[in-house]
Protein backbone atom coordinates (compact mmCIF):
# COMPACT_ATOMS: atom_id res chain seq x y z
CA UNK A 1 0.00 0.00 0.00
CA UNK A 2 2.88 2.78 0.86
CA UNK A 3 4.25 1.64 -2.45
CA UNK A 4 1.27 2.45 -4.23
CA UNK A 5 0.99 5.86 -2.50
CA UNK A 6 4.37 6.78 -3.35
CA UNK A 7 4.10 5.68 -7.17
CA UNK A 8 0.95 7.85 -6.90
CA UNK A 9 2.43 10.47 -4.93
CA UNK A 10 5.19 10.41 -7.67
CA UNK A 11 3.16 10.67 -10.69
CA UNK A 12 0.83 13.46 -8.96
CA UNK A 13 3.86 15.78 -8.40
CA UNK A 14 5.07 15.57 -11.91
CA UNK A 15 8.38 14.36 -10.80
CA UNK A 16 8.65 11.07 -12.94
CA UNK A 17 6.97 8.04 -14.14
CA UNK A 18 4.64 5.46 -11.86
CA UNK A 19 5.39 2.27 -11.16
CA UNK A 20 3.48 0.01 -14.19
CA UNK A 21 1.36 -1.83 -10.72
CA UNK A 22 -2.55 -0.99 -11.63
CA UNK A 23 -3.82 1.16 -8.73
CA UNK A 24 -7.03 -0.77 -7.52
CA UNK A 25 -10.22 1.63 -8.93
CA UNK A 26 -10.86 3.57 -5.62
CA UNK A 27 -7.33 5.29 -6.01
CA UNK A 28 -7.24 5.30 -10.04
CA UNK A 29 -10.65 7.22 -9.31
CA UNK A 30 -8.91 9.92 -6.48
CA UNK A 31 -6.02 10.13 -9.12
CA UNK A 32 -8.05 10.60 -12.24
CA UNK A 33 -9.81 13.78 -10.07
CA UNK A 34 -6.73 15.02 -9.00
CA UNK A 35 -5.43 15.30 -12.47
CA UNK A 36 -9.06 16.41 -13.70
CA UNK A 37 -9.71 19.45 -10.94
CA UNK A 38 -6.49 19.22 -8.58
CA UNK A 39 -4.02 20.56 -10.39
CA UNK A 40 -3.05 23.56 -12.48
CA UNK A 41 -3.90 23.03 -16.18
CA UNK A 42 0.28 23.67 -16.94
CA UNK A 43 0.78 20.81 -14.31
CA UNK A 44 -1.63 18.55 -15.89
CA UNK A 45 0.35 18.95 -19.25
CA UNK A 46 3.62 18.03 -17.51
CA UNK A 47 2.35 15.04 -16.24
CA UNK A 48 0.05 14.40 -19.20
CA UNK A 49 4.14 14.43 -21.27
CA UNK A 50 4.58 11.36 -18.99
CA UNK A 51 1.58 9.46 -19.50
CA UNK A 52 1.59 8.14 -16.12
CA UNK A 53 -0.96 5.13 -15.54
CA UNK A 54 -1.50 4.43 -19.04
CA UNK A 55 -2.29 1.28 -19.10
CA UNK A 56 -5.19 2.20 -16.87
CA UNK A 57 -6.13 5.77 -17.72
CA UNK A 58 -6.76 7.17 -21.50
CA UNK A 59 -4.30 9.57 -22.39
CA UNK A 60 -5.17 10.34 -26.14
CA UNK A 61 -6.93 13.50 -27.35
CA UNK A 62 -7.54 14.67 -30.83
CA UNK A 63 -7.36 18.37 -28.78
CA UNK A 64 -9.25 20.90 -30.41
CA UNK A 65 -9.08 19.68 -33.66
CA UNK A 66 -11.40 20.56 -36.52
CA UNK A 67 -11.84 23.84 -34.47
CA UNK A 68 -8.98 26.10 -34.09
CA UNK A 69 -6.52 25.47 -31.24
CA UNK A 70 -5.73 29.17 -31.34
CA UNK A 71 -8.94 30.56 -31.95
CA UNK A 72 -7.50 33.97 -31.56
CA UNK A 73 -4.04 34.21 -30.85
CA UNK A 74 -4.87 32.12 -27.26
CA UNK A 75 -3.65 28.89 -27.05
CA UNK A 76 -6.76 26.66 -26.33
CA UNK A 77 -5.14 23.21 -27.12
CA UNK A 78 -4.02 22.26 -23.18
CA UNK A 79 -7.81 22.67 -22.55
CA UNK A 80 -8.94 20.95 -25.16
CA UNK A 81 -6.58 17.97 -23.91
CA UNK A 82 -7.51 18.05 -20.59
CA UNK A 83 -11.26 18.19 -21.41
CA UNK A 84 -10.71 14.73 -23.45
CA UNK A 85 -8.79 13.64 -20.56
CA UNK A 86 -12.02 13.45 -17.95
CA UNK A 87 -14.25 12.78 -20.67
CA UNK A 88 -12.24 9.28 -21.97
CA UNK A 89 -11.25 8.14 -18.72
CA UNK A 90 -14.87 8.83 -16.58
CA UNK A 91 -16.40 6.83 -19.20
CA UNK A 92 -14.12 4.28 -18.88
CA UNK A 93 -14.58 4.16 -15.11
CA UNK A 94 -18.60 4.26 -15.48
CA UNK A 95 -18.52 7.63 -13.46
CA UNK A 96 -20.03 9.44 -16.94
CA UNK A 97 -22.75 10.96 -15.57
CA UNK A 98 -24.75 13.91 -16.46
CA UNK A 99 -23.77 15.74 -13.01
CA UNK A 100 -20.08 14.29 -13.64
CA UNK A 101 -20.47 16.01 -17.15
CA UNK A 102 -21.31 18.92 -15.80
CA UNK A 103 -18.30 19.48 -13.63
CA UNK A 104 -15.90 18.63 -16.92
CA UNK A 105 -17.17 20.82 -18.95
CA UNK A 106 -16.89 23.26 -16.31
CA UNK A 107 -13.14 22.82 -15.49
CA UNK A 108 -12.60 23.15 -19.45
CA UNK A 109 -14.29 26.41 -19.34
CA UNK A 110 -12.17 27.61 -16.23
CA UNK A 111 -9.26 26.12 -18.25
CA UNK A 112 -9.66 28.01 -20.97
CA UNK A 113 -10.41 31.11 -19.14
CA UNK A 114 -7.20 31.33 -17.56
CA UNK A 115 -4.95 30.95 -20.74
CA UNK A 116 -7.56 34.20 -21.53
CA UNK A 117 -5.71 36.15 -18.75
CA UNK A 118 -8.85 38.21 -18.41
CA UNK A 119 -9.05 39.25 -22.00
CA UNK A 120 -13.02 39.70 -22.93
CA UNK A 121 -12.97 38.61 -26.49
CA UNK A 122 -10.61 35.70 -25.32
CA UNK A 123 -13.16 34.78 -22.61
CA UNK A 124 -16.28 35.08 -25.19
CA UNK A 125 -14.47 32.51 -27.23
CA UNK A 126 -13.94 30.12 -24.48
CA UNK A 127 -17.96 30.76 -23.70
CA UNK A 128 -18.63 29.75 -27.07
CA UNK A 129 -16.70 26.30 -26.54
CA UNK A 130 -18.02 25.78 -23.38
CA UNK A 131 -21.29 26.06 -25.19
CA UNK A 132 -20.27 23.13 -27.88
CA UNK A 133 -19.37 21.16 -25.50
CA UNK A 134 -22.59 21.79 -23.41
CA UNK A 135 -24.57 20.92 -26.44
CA UNK A 136 -23.05 18.43 -28.07
CA UNK A 137 -20.49 17.19 -25.87
CA UNK A 138 -22.70 14.26 -24.39
CA UNK A 139 -23.34 12.84 -27.61
CA UNK A 140 -19.36 13.25 -28.94
CA UNK A 141 -16.61 11.31 -29.15
CA UNK A 142 -14.24 14.26 -27.84
CA UNK A 143 -13.67 17.28 -27.20
CA UNK A 144 -13.18 18.06 -31.06
CA UNK A 145 -16.31 16.43 -32.30
CA UNK A 146 -18.53 18.60 -30.03
CA UNK A 147 -16.80 21.95 -31.18
CA UNK A 148 -17.29 20.98 -34.81
CA UNK A 149 -21.03 20.07 -34.38
CA UNK A 150 -21.63 23.66 -32.69
CA UNK A 151 -19.40 25.43 -35.54
CA UNK A 152 -17.28 27.45 -33.05
CA UNK A 153 -15.24 29.19 -35.79
CA UNK A 154 -17.68 30.55 -37.16
CA UNK A 155 -19.12 31.57 -34.05
CA UNK A 156 -16.18 32.79 -33.13
CA UNK A 157 -15.61 34.79 -36.38
CA UNK A 158 -19.18 36.25 -35.29
CA UNK A 159 -17.82 37.34 -32.03
CA UNK A 160 -14.49 39.28 -32.94
CA UNK A 161 -17.34 41.07 -35.68
CA UNK A 162 -19.52 42.49 -32.86
CA UNK A 163 -16.78 42.92 -30.51
CA UNK A 164 -15.70 45.54 -33.27
CA UNK A 165 -19.41 46.99 -32.77
CA UNK A 166 -19.26 46.75 -28.99
CA UNK A 167 -15.80 49.16 -29.42
CA UNK A 168 -18.20 51.76 -30.80
CA UNK A 169 -21.32 51.35 -28.82
CA UNK A 170 -21.86 54.69 -26.78
CA UNK A 171 -24.16 53.16 -24.03
CA UNK A 172 -24.39 50.18 -22.06
CA UNK A 173 -27.85 49.23 -23.62
CA UNK A 174 -26.74 49.67 -26.97
CA UNK A 175 -23.92 47.11 -25.97
CA UNK A 176 -26.33 44.98 -24.15
CA UNK A 177 -28.27 44.90 -27.10
CA UNK A 178 -25.50 43.56 -29.10
CA UNK A 179 -24.69 40.59 -27.22
CA UNK A 180 -27.93 39.84 -26.42
CA UNK A 181 -29.00 39.68 -29.95
CA UNK A 182 -25.18 37.40 -30.73
CA UNK A 183 -25.90 35.25 -27.78
CA UNK A 184 -29.47 34.24 -28.78
CA UNK A 185 -28.70 33.61 -32.58
CA UNK A 186 -25.80 31.39 -31.61
CA UNK A 187 -27.32 30.31 -28.32
CA UNK A 188 -24.72 30.97 -26.40
CA UNK A 189 -24.01 33.02 -22.99
CA UNK A 190 -20.94 35.65 -22.85
CA UNK A 191 -20.68 35.56 -19.07
CA UNK A 192 -18.24 38.51 -18.66
CA UNK A 193 -19.73 41.59 -19.44
CA UNK A 194 -18.62 44.39 -21.55
CA UNK A 195 -16.90 47.37 -20.90
CA UNK A 196 -18.59 50.04 -23.01
CA UNK A 197 -16.00 51.89 -25.00
CA UNK A 198 -18.09 55.12 -25.87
Amino acid sequence: MIAVSAAGMLALTGSGIASAADLPPDELRRVTDEYLFGISLNSFIGIRGQAPYSDQLDWSSDSCSWSPDQPIGYDFDPGCKRHDFGYRNYKLQNRFTESNRLAIDRNFRDDLYSICDGDWLCRGTADIYYSAVRQFGALSADTAEALRAADVEEQTRELIAVHEELEDADTEAEAERLLTAFESENDVRIRQEYPVGG
